[in-house]
């Protein structure tokens, strides 16, 4: 076309696709950890699993598409704060650990360090054991070093909501998943919530973990 500059085009272009990347690498998060114990490494699956150990370093992985929130007073939570007091050691034997979503996982046999990517866009983090992580984390400068251990295991694939609340049913053994959890993270209570106000909302119960003296299926 006349007066068309293909040079200019292309170089806008290019920029779109550096800003593009450069964003993406920019909303990404990295958590490293050290000293850790591979368990399992199926990169076709995209699946890994460590121990990773316990330290006053330790950090959190995110909330990802985990529907329950942390009940600090429940009998759960409180024993396996019991048990990293008195019996650290035991905790890996005693806990099933985390599950987790990630982008991608980087490990370093040589110094056994795993470096875990994260995307929030993706909601990559834990969708289940966020009691054991936060307990962990809780207790994290109270218990020697070398001592005690969490089980991580890292999806990487590219799960669904279905496949991931299969998953959380499957290996959740301490407090079954209730139906409600993601009905409400899926936004199927929203309606209900828009009908009922903030007021009275603030008085129901949608997920396990969030405070309110109805259930909501009960109302």
């Amino acid at each position: 076309l006349a007066g068309s500059n293909p040079a200019r085009a292309t170089r806008l272009t290019l920029k779109e696709i550096y800003l593009q990347k450069k964003r993406d690498i920019e909303i990404m998060r990295s958590i490293i950890y050290n000293n850790v114990e591979m368990l399992r490494c199926d990169e076709e699956k995209g699946r890994y699993e460590f121990f990773v150990p316990i330290t006053d370093s330790f950090e959190k992985l995110p909330k990802g598409r985990n529907p329950r929130a942390t009940d600090s007073e429940s009998k759960t939570y409180k024993r396996m704060l019991n048990t990293l007091d008195t019996a650290p050691a035991k905790f890996e034997d005693l806990n099933r650990g985390v599950q987790a979503t990630a982008t991608a996982i980087q490990y370093d046999a040589t110094n056994k360090r795993v470096i875990v990517t994260l995307n929030p866009e993706r909601k990559d983090g834990n969708f289940d054991g966020g009691h054991s992580q936060d307990a962990v984390y809780e207790k994290r400068a109270e218990i020697p070093p070398g001592v005690a251990r969490l089980r991580i295991d890292f999806y990487c694939a590219d799960l669904s909501d279905e496949e991931i609340q299969g998953i959380a049913y499957a290996k959740n053994d301490q407090k079954p998943q209730q139906p409600r959890n993601h009905a409400d993270l899926n936004g199927q209570f929203s309606g209900l919530k828009t009908a009922l106000g903030p007021t009275v909302c603030n008085n129901v119960s949608f997920f396990d973990g969030d405070p309110g003296n109805y259930r909501v299926e009960n109302l």
